[in-house]
């Protein structure tokens, strides 16, 4: 994808007042980043014991609970990375499938890297970017490269998101 310059970002959304405006420079920088469209990257918040979708919009009212049995929930139990580059191989909800719709139909995810965004304790909550294809060769594997820049827009989130 070339060199994302982290520092350009980081100091857009550490002036930026408003939360929202905030969230979308860092859904707008993660999907430049990974060379996906907005709609496929995800911003979740731990609310209470599950964790809220913040982006995208279309599931802003959907929860995932903080358990092994969902990709996020596991990232978030863990403070982990995960990536999956055979996730139709892995069991997982279904979310994006199901109800971020898309001009022509739903892809299905074929990969996935998903990050806990840092807390002073514990995360915060989750990041992830899929890569969505008709089959796993429509879609480009994720790479060591790609984890190290999902965990530094991770850093950003954790200092800057929810100030």
């Amino acid at each position: 994808m070339g060199q994302f310059n982290f520092s350009e970002l980081g100091k857009k959304i550490a002036i930026e007042t408003i939360a929202s405006e905030r969230l979308q420079l860092l859904v707008t920088g993660m999907a430049d980043a990974f060379g996906l469209e907005i709609e496929d990257v995800t911003v979740m918040e731990e609310t209470n014991g599950v964790l809220v979708f913040r982006h995208p919009k279309a599931l802003s009212k959907s929860t995932v609970p903080i358990t092994l049995k969902s990709v996020a929930g596991q990232t978030f139990k863990n403070n982990k990375v995960y990536v999956y580059n055979n996730l139709n191989e892995i069991q997982h909800v279904e979310l994006f499938e199901q109800f971020v719709r898309k001009e022509g139909g739903a892809l299905p995810i074929q990969r996935m890297i998903s990050c806990p965004i840092p807390g002073k304790n514990s995360p915060r909550g989750v990041l992830q970017a899929c890569r969505k294809g008709k089959s796993r060769d429509n879609a480009d594997p994720f790479t060591r490269a790609d984890t190290d820049t999902m965990i530094s827009l991770a850093k950003l989130a954790g200092a800057y998101l929810w100030k």
